[in-house]
């Protein structure tokens, strides 16, 4: 989308015959993102220079305004290159049981030098000291998916690209989570599991954009058990 708003910014000038940084009355840095492709992104003042010495209308600048606005902001959302493999989040991305996906959790505390009851302090009270105390301990497991985005950004996960990613790996352990109440015998029968694992939390993954995965995550850690249970072992 950034590249399609400096093709139009582009188009602009060059119907106005491509008239030179004097000739706009502007620096001559301010023409940089329009000469080359490989400039560093304008900031909002030189775009609205630029409108103007063009001759756009207010309320073609105030739309301008608007869209760089959204792709700045839409910047700062996005992802910071891949996540570090060795860091909580690449390896909670990574977790193959819910005992895992935990240990990043308790991970992301400590590299965050957080107490419980800061994390409660900064989640508003959603994640009481008691709360977070439990679900970090082993064995145990979110029962929600805000109780994970509560704890992250309480952590100082600021972006909302990192924390949804957090999500994505809580979806996948959930799944896995949900076999092993299976295997324990909490759950109903082999041929049921799905269906109920869909009814308890089916709505809540879909409204984020996350039940395919889930699903996908779930019915492979079922396959997984159901292969040792026949005796293929680890290796099979």
């Amino acid at each position: 989308m950034r590249s399609q708003a400096l093709d139009e910014l582009r188009a602009l000038w060059t119907r106005s015959g491509l008239p030179s940084p004097g000739e706009m009355g502007v620096r001559p840095g301010q023409l940089e993102f329009l000469d080359r492709r490989d400039a560093p992104w304008p900031d909002l003042r030189d775009v609205r220079a630029v409108l103007d010495a063009v001759g756009e209308p207010k309320a073609v600048i105030d739309r301008w305004e608007r869209t760089w606005r959204y792709l700045d902001a839409a910047s700062e959302s996005a992802p910071r290159g891949e996540p570090d493999e060795d860091g909580p989040l690449g390896k909670a991305l990574k977790a193959h049981t819910p005992d895992e996906f935990v240990a990043q959790l308790r991970a992301l505390k400590a590299k965050a030098q957080r107490s419980f009851e800061d994390i409660a302090k900064a989640s508003g009270n959603r994640l009481p000291k008691s709360t977070g105390h439990w679900m970090l301990r082993p064995g145990n497991f979110p029962a929600r998916a805000e109780q994970v985005s509560d704890f992250v950004k309480a952590c100082g996960v600021t972006n909302p690209a990192e924390a949804q990613l957090w999500l994505t790996a809580y979806a996948r352990a959930q799944g896995r989570h949900r076999v092993h109440l299976t295997v324990a015998g909490t759950s109903p029968a082999a041929g049921d599991d799905l269906p109920r694992f869909l009814e308890s939390v089916g709505d809540d993954l879909a409204a984020r954009g996350q039940l395919q995965e889930a699903i996908a995550a779930y019915k492979e850690a079922l396959a997984h058990h159901r292969h040792l249970a026949s005796g293929g072992g680890e290796g099979g």
